[in-house]
């Protein structure tokens, strides 16, 4: 995967709302929408770029997923999906880890967003740490 991906689960009676909002904020030409009519919705996703070995179990009962490549707005578009009736959200990282996102951004009585919302993806282990040598 080239960037961090949202993966929203969104009704159908909810997507002609948030497809007007996605566009609205600039994220139209980066957006899908994948219906398991095709073909199963985790291999819609693998062909897309987006890793599935840590994928959530609920995407194979969706009817409808929204994927938005977003990069470095990823917490934006995973706010504007939920805040336009996505039942579930995840940002998906380069390293293929699913983070649920499961609040929303709002601002503070000045209207300042404070603080991040998403916290920052742990990196993984890709080797052995047996054959790391040196000091912890």
């Amino acid at each position: 995967m080239i960037s961090d991906t949202v993966v929203a689960i969104v009704p159908e009676e909810s997507l002609p709302d948030l497809l007007t909002q996605v566009h609205r904020s600039g994220f139209g030409q980066n957006a899908r929408v994948l219906r398991p009519r095709r073909s199963p919705l985790r291999e819609q996703l693998r062909r897309a770029g987006i890793s599935i070995e840590q994928a959530p179990e609920r995407l194979d009962i969706a009817a409808c997923l929204l994927t938005i490549l977003a990069a470095g707005r990823s917490p934006d578009a995973a706010d504007l999906a939920l805040r336009h009736g996505a039942s579930a959200t995840w940002i998906v990282t380069r390293a293929g880890a699913w983070n649920l996102v499961d609040d929303r951004i709002v601002p503070d009585a000045t209207g300042q967003i404070v603080g991040q919302a998403i916290p920052a993806a742990v990196a993984v282990l890709q080797e052995d740490p047996s054959d790391v040598s040196g000091p912890i």
